[in-house]
């Protein structure tokens, strides 16, 4: 399947229950439906967006926190079934061109250590690893902090 006609769009109050039911799969936790509806009608720091493909089906979703000349990538994830497929670098290059227009020059996330596969995706992006959270998973898993510098940009 070809994701030339997936689209990006920002998250709507009725695509909560959704991403909160993935949040939980995912990652095992998640910021609940309350603190998402919140973060989305209260016009916080925060800018949510899901992927869908071509048939309206949910893919992925991606949160930024903006905090300019700072910003923050927050729950990131395309489904299990969809991975591997190019979703996940669309929705990174586009979160990365919207907070481009925030004139952003750093940009932070946090993976976990044994998350190759997004380790090397944000690498070919130009994250590099700047430290270590320990035990930062309710698992006990380390974190990974990592770190995108977009020069040129002056805060």
């Amino acid at each position: 399947m070809s994701i030339m006609s997936a689209r990006v769009r920002p998250m709507e109050v009725s695509d909560v229950p959704r991403v909160v039911e993935m949040d939980g799969i995912i990652f095992g936790h998640t910021l609940g439906e309350q603190t998402l509806i919140a973060e989305l009608t209260e016009k916080t720091l925060g800018h949510y967006f899901v992927l869908e493909d071509d048939e309206g089906t949910f893919v992925g979703h991606i949160g930024l926190w903006i905090d300019v000349p700072y910003a923050q990538i927050l729950n990131f994830y395309i489904i299990p079934k969809r991975q591997r497929q190019g979703y996940g670098k669309m929705l990174l290059e586009f979160a990365l061109g919207y907070l481009e227009a925030f004139q952003v020059t750093d940009i932070t996330l946090e993976v976990r250590k044994s998350n190759i596969k997004a380790q090397a995706l944000y690498s070919r992006h130009a994250f590099q690893i700047i430290s270590t959270r320990k035990q930062y998973y309710p698992d006990g898993e380390d974190a990974y902090v990592m770190l995108r510098r977009n020069e040129g940009i002056s805060p």
